[in-house]
């Protein structure tokens, strides 16, 4: 299982928590992966409130060197909350950083005009 606090997917799914939760399945201190690995909780919890802001939850080398992450929060499914990541070499997300965003962006939206917010 990979950690929350420093994966797009895990992002995604902490923004869907409350604080209490959140803070939680962080835990008081986080493992540092990378040197972009964030490690205090309350600048990780701020950044995830940042990125759902704009429904768009990254991994800039934070949890591996060299690759990087992007990833959105699907409507509650059966009660579950689910997340999709695309992850790629970091050179290569840069390069594709704003189609892949607007893709999972589409997506989302999709799937929401498809089956609702709550399915």
């Amino acid at each position: 299982q990979h950690p929350a606090h420093c994966t797009a997917n895990g992002k995604a799914h902490l923004s869907l928590l409350d604080n209490a939760a959140a803070r939680s399945v962080i835990g008081p201190a986080p493992k540092r992966f990378t040197q972009h690995t964030l490690v205090e909780p309350d600048a990780i919890l701020a950044a995830v409130a940042g990125m759902a802001q704009r429904g768009l939850f990254t991994d800039d080398e934070e949890y591996d060197e060299g690759a990087s992450a992007v990833a959105v929060a699907l409507p509650p499914i059966g009660g579950k909350d689910f997340a999709v990541s695309i992850a790629m070499p970091s050179a290569r997300f840069l390069q594709r950083r704003s189609a892949v965003e607007a893709g999972l962006l589409n997506l989302r939206q999709r799937v929401i005009e498809e089956y609702g917010a709550s399915i």
